[in-house]
Order: structure tokens, then C-alpha cells, then sequence
């Protein structure tokens, strides 16, 4: 990572502003950033920050199911895939039997619209606490699996195959993604945040297209996949120009008023409490700055590839919109309004064999 990014950090903790402990080379891969406060302390691993408040887990944990299961959710998966043989066709029927079974169509209704009344503060707190229960080290809050696969993925050789899988997209279904990174790198400088590394597509096309003068801070919550990165800068030899991070988006430890764009590709899309993070956006884009953003167009998609209880459409859309999650391109335009994000451009794309997603530019006033 590079020195220069202090100039961006604060503390998820106290919004201090976080400087490295001494700067040397070794500080920068493995070292800690701290702030005025005792709080503020946070680990450098592999080159990687791990800027979460200190209870959160640095792992993606963001299944529509922790809403009904909430901590047996990872029990409940486990016992239903050995049940199915690893089956995934299986595993999905199964699941949808025992959801009846438990809850039934009204009851998994009413536990999604009881989520929904819940305070911002408890949704916030529950669900970045839940863990996967892995082991994990207490100083870095990275699951051993996240620790083992991050290493995995920050190589040179993952990133060339990350670069070489993105191109294939292309030609398959990602008829968006030159468009997407064209209007991300527009102005070839300033500072650039990417919400979701996520398998690096979005990474990739944005950095094919040419950073020019400009960096790339992108922040993922998983460890791993904020590692995917690493790989694809140190393969291209740009890692002056590429920094990742991992964040929570409710909480992104960059200064107010900072960032020239943020871009996000299907990042809202794995997300939930998509009205916090609009707000988070908001906050550190430059007045006239960005946020670039491709979604699905059916919102339900997500909520169906976990389970599938022959719900009415609109019924999957307000479970949709109960749990937080990206529910559409008309919810998410007047949410945006009202962090002064206004819609200013939106295309539709419909490639063969996918679905068909959205390219949407909202620009702060």
C-alpha cells in the first residue's frame, strides 16, 4: 500500500484521521495505522488495511437467510448440504421445506417486515457481528479461510487469471463493463473508490480502461476478496496506483468531502442497508463528484438464487425492501435523492443467456 492514502483514512471507530506508526517499507505491509485515540489501532496485513470497527468481522456475511436463522444460519446451511450430498439443486429444495416447515410463507413475511422496524443501530450491529463461526485472529479480525484464501489471491499469478477471466466475460455477458469503466475513469485523475472488489471484474475493466493520474482505493469486507486487488496491481506492476482495503461500507473510513468518484459494480447488489450506504457515499464524494453503480434489474434475483417459496413478484420485491437490500432502480433513485445524489444518466443492457442489469450515474449536487 501507499503512504499517501493517510491523506484519505479516518478511523471507523472515532473518525480521527489515521497516520501509519513510523513508515517504513515494513510498517506499509505489515505494519498498524493509528489515530489519537487509543481506539485507534488497526492492523496492516499483507499490504492490506483492515479498517473495521474492532467487533466486525473481516468476511462477507451477507446472506438473505441470516434474517430468519440469524446465528444458526451457518449451522442450518451445514446440516442441509450434508443432508443433499453437496447437491446444490438439492440443497435449495431442502431448504425451501425446511423454511415452510419452520416458519411457513406468513411467517417468513412477518419476520422480514419485524427486521425492518428494527432501529438502524441494531441492524448495523447484528448483522457485523455475525460470523461464520470460523476461528480468527482477535488483532486482526480476518477468518483463518479469509487469511489462507487472501494470501492465495495477491499474487501476480491470480491476477493475470482474473484479468484473463474478465476479458472472457466480456465477450459472454458483460456487454456493460466497457462502458461502466469508461464512465468510472472519465477524467483520468483524482481519487477513485470502488465498493466491492468483490471476484475483481469490475476491478479489472476499470483498470483496463486507464487509470491515467488517477488511484483506485477499492474496499471489499472480505479479506479475500479485497486480496483479488493486490493480485491484479502487482501483476500489472501498478501497485502505486492500486490500493485495497478492507471496509464496511456503513462505515468507510475515508474523509468527508474527499473522494472525486465512487463505483460500484453489483456491489449495492450484495449489500443490505442500502439507504446507510448512500449516505456514506454521499458524504465522502466531492461536491460535483460521482457514484457510478451497475445493479440487476429484478431485484428478487438475489433473494430467489437462496430460496424460493412461490411468493407473488411484488411479494419478493417488499421482501426485498423489508430486508435492506437493493430493491430496484426507482427505490434506489429516490433513496439517492435524498442524500443529494440525483440520477444524471442509466442505461439498460440485456446480453444473451443473462440477466439484464442497469448502468446508472448519480452525480452530488
Amino acid at each position: 500500500m501507499n503512504k499517501y492514502l493517510q491523506d484519505y483514512l479516518i478511523s471507523p471507530v472515532t473518525n480521527y484521521p489515521l497516520h501509519f506508526t513510523n513508515g517504513t517499507v515494513e510498517d506499509l505491509e505489515n505494519g498498524q495505522l493509528k489515530g489519537n485515540d487509543l481506539l485507534d489501532v488497526f492492523s496492516i496485513v499483507n499490504g492490506i488495511p483492515i479498517l473495521l470497527p474492532h467487533n466486525h468481522i473481516a468476511d462477507y456475511n451477507h446472506n438473505i437467510m441470516d434474517i430468519l436463522f440469524k446465528d444458526r444460519t451457518a449451522e442450518i446451511s451445514a446440516e442441509i448440504l450434508l443432508k443433499t450430498g453437496y447437491n446444490s439443486e438439492l440443497y435449495k429444495e431442502e431448504l425451501n421445506n425446511y423454511i415452510l416447515t419452520e416458519f411457513g410463507k406468513e411467517g417468513v413475511f412477518k419476520i422480514y417486515e419485524e427486521y425492518s422496524k428494527l432501529s438502524e443501530s441494531q441492524k448495523l450491529c447484528w448483522f457485523a457481528t455475525l460470523d461464520k463461526d470460523q476461528k480468527k485472529d482477535n488483532k486482526t479480525q480476518i477468518p483463518s479461510s479469509s487469511l489462507k484464501d487472501g494470501l492465495t489471491r495477491s499474487t501476480a499469478e491470480t491476477g493475470k487469471k482474473r484479468l484473463e477471466m474478465t476479458d472472457e466475460m466480456i465477450h459472454k455477458w458483460a456487454c456493460h463493463l466497457n462502458d461502466y469503466a469508461n464512465l468510472v475513469t472519465q477524467q483520468k485523475s483524482g481519487v477513485i473508490v470502488e465498493l466491492a472488489t468483490g471476484s475483481g471484474f469490475g476491478t479489472c475493466g476499470v483498470i483496463n480502461s486507464g487509470l491515467g493520474n488517477s488511484t483506485l482505493i477499492s474496499i471489499d469486507i472480505d479479506y479475500a476478496a479485497a486480496a483479488n486487488a493486490e493480485g491484479i496491481a502487482k501483476y500489472l506492476k501498478i501497485n502505486d496506483k492500486v490500493n485495497p482495503i478492507v471496509a464496511n461500507f456503513w462505515y468507510l473510513p475515508l474523509k468527508n468531502n474527499s473522494i472525486d468518484t465512487v463505483c460500484s459494480h453489483y456491489g449495492l447488489d450484495e449489500s443490505r442497508e442500502i439507504t446507510h450506504i448512500l449516505a456514506e457515499i454521499s458524504r465522502v464524494l466531492k461536491s460535483g463528484g460521482k457514484f457510478i453503480n451497475v445493479s440487476r434489474k429484478d431485484p428478487t434475483l438475489r433473494i430467489k438464487q437462496s430460496f424460493d417459496l412461490n411468493f407473488c413478484e411484488d411479494e419478493y420485491v417488499k421482501l426485498t425492501h423489508f430486508a435492506g437490500f437493493y430493491s430496484g432502480m426507482d427505490d434506489l433513485k429516490n433513496e439517492a435523492e435524498g442524500y443529494n445524489l440525483i440520477l444524471d444518466y442509466c442505461k439498460e443492457y440485456t446480453p444473451n443467456g443473462s440477466h439484464e442489469r442497469i448502468l446508472s450515474v448519480f452525480k452530488k449536487i
